[in-house]
């Protein structure tokens, strides 16, 4: 038989509780200090409890709200204190029929606000899958993101990310400059220095070299070694006296102004006793 109450019902002991049903087998539960448990008593296998939120509107049209369960404080200083702090509402995505139901799931928390139906959501999840946050997403140090056939594609390291597999894009920046090689060319690099940093050698032949208008060496001069043979090109040197020559030369663009070393390749002399190379002091690269 019905029971018609037109009143409160007041339970005054702890761990009081509601059964539903012939044999009982649905009860909710007071748990002193804690709330309520719901719980399906019977031990029979795959009989879970299922709590469901039902709305009996007979048009749902996209954008309804058809269940929340929203989460409030009865905090004493009341407005935003006392009101709906966070919410989960399920939402009609278009109108509702006999063959379509689509609903996404809304996450919804105050910061100084209602974490009503109507807040701005921070997080949603759509009838297709797909995943919506408002913010950033944080993962775990050496946390991965992966896929059904790749489930740790994506490695997080402390300030490095390690991909285990191939990175697919259109363009790719480095510090702000998009590289215009194409992936032909940059294979055509694969296994190879293209070059290596450090020391540059440069070789000036006697032919970039001119006589000083001062105490220069001798004009260029063509020695003949043996017949048929190349003949050497030179510049002449006094061995008693200080001569000099003089040439032009660009340095590499990484040139950085440090230290020049140089070697001379003489011929038809035993020892020389002293040579320097001298650079001006207001060189440019």
């Amino acid at each position: 038989m019905d029971a018609v109450i037109g009143d409160d019902i007041i339970m005054i002991s702890d761990a009081a509780q509601i059964a539903f049903g012939v044999n009982s087998e649905i009860t909710l539960a007071h748990v002193h200090n804690v709330g309520l448990t719901l719980t399906h008593v019977t031990a029979d296998d795959n009989l879970p409890i299922v709590l469901q939120l039902k709305s009996e509107e007979d048009a749902i049209v996209a954008d309804e709200v058809i269940a929340s369960i929203e989460f409030a404080a009865g905090d004493s200083d009341g407005t935003d204190g006392a009101t709906v702090a966070a919410g989960i509402h399920a939402i009609a995505e278009d109108t509702f029929s006999a063959s379509a139901n689509a609903t996404k799931l809304v996450f919804t928390t105050g910061v100084s606000e209602t974490a009503a139906s109507s807040a701005t959501a921070k997080m949603t999840l759509s009838s297709a899958g797909l995943l919506t946050i408002a913010d950033d997403l944080i993962v775990k140090n050496a946390g991965t993101i992966g896929t059904a056939a790749d489930s740790d594609l994506l490695t997080m390291g402390n300030a490095i990310l390690t991909v285990a597999g191939e990175v697919s894009m259109t363009t790719l920046d480095i510090g702000g400059t998009n590289v215009t090689s194409t992936a032909t060319e940059l294979n055509q690099l694969d296994g190879v220095v293209a070059k290596t940093a450090g020391k540059e050698t440069i070789w000036i032949p006697a032919q970039a070299m001119t006589p000083t208008a001062s105490n220069g060496c001798s004009s260029l001069q063509t020695v003949e070694t043996t017949s048929g043979r190349p003949d050497m090109n030179v510049l002449d040197f006094d061995k008693d006296s200080d001569e000099f020559a003089q040439f032009a030369v660009a340095f590499p663009k990484s040139y950085n102004l440090g230290t020049v070393t140089f070697q001379f390749f003489w011929s038809g002399i035993a020892a020389v006793s002293y040579t320097h190379l001298t650079l001006p002091t207001n060189r440019e690269v």
